[in-house]
């Protein structure tokens, strides 16, 4: 699907869900912390739809395990860490 053409591993879209419902999110209210409409939101949950990297840092700022979203698996922050990869510095040399 699309997902994958972008390098999401399948299963993005359960993985944030399971993320947002952790954290005791409702998609408005992760909609608001990432500064996207509640529809998007609801794409990306149902694989509809990619969220650009600016999102995907958004959803690390939120308190959701990045590793995790992206690659599937879940990480240790000792042991390996995406989300300490990604860092405003990162986004702003993407232009983003």
């Amino acid at each position: 699907m699309q997902n994958k053409q972008l390098g999401l591993e399948s299963g993005f879209g359960d993985r944030l869900k399971s993320e947002r419902t952790r954290l005791r999110l409702t998609q408005d209210d992760l909609a608001r912390k990432v500064n996207k409409k509640p529809l998007a939101i609801l794409k990306y949950e149902k694989s509809m739809s990619v969220p650009s990297l600016k999102t995907l840092y958004g959803f690390q700022k939120a308190g959701m395990n990045l590793g995790y979203l992206i690659l599937g698996s879940e990480y240790q922050e000792e042991n390996y860490s995406i989300s300490s990869r990604l860092s405003e510095e990162s986004l702003q040399l993407a232009n983003i």
